[in-house]
């Protein structure tokens, strides 16, 4: 096996554990950067780019969790500003 192949190998396997972890956890992006200490635009490059030819099914899961996220965007931005108002509120 040459080091290409281990590396590709490597990223393939952690595109495959960070579909998982969003779809099991429904965890966002976001939760995925940092567990996994991997860049945003990285992650959602490799699940939009490699993810499809690794395993289609777990694609279609992903996109739904997300397509989910992106719909209730606006209503969990005005929860955590909800949320640190209220934290600052209280610290006064």
């Amino acid at each position: 096996m040459t080091a290409a192949s281990k590396h590709s190998d490597y990223i393939y396997d952690r595109i495959v554990r960070i579909a998982n972890y969003l779809v099991n956890e429904d965890k966002t992006i976001r939760d995925a950067e940092q567990a996994f200490h991997v860049s945003r635009s990285t992650i959602h490059q490799q699940l939009h780019t490699k993810l499809p030819e690794v395993n289609p099914a777990l694609h279609a899961a992903v996109q739904a969790v997300l397509d989910t996220h992106f719909s209730e965007r606006h209503i969990r931005g005005g929860d955590a500003t909800k949320a640190k108002f209220a934290n600052m509120a209280h610290a006064c």
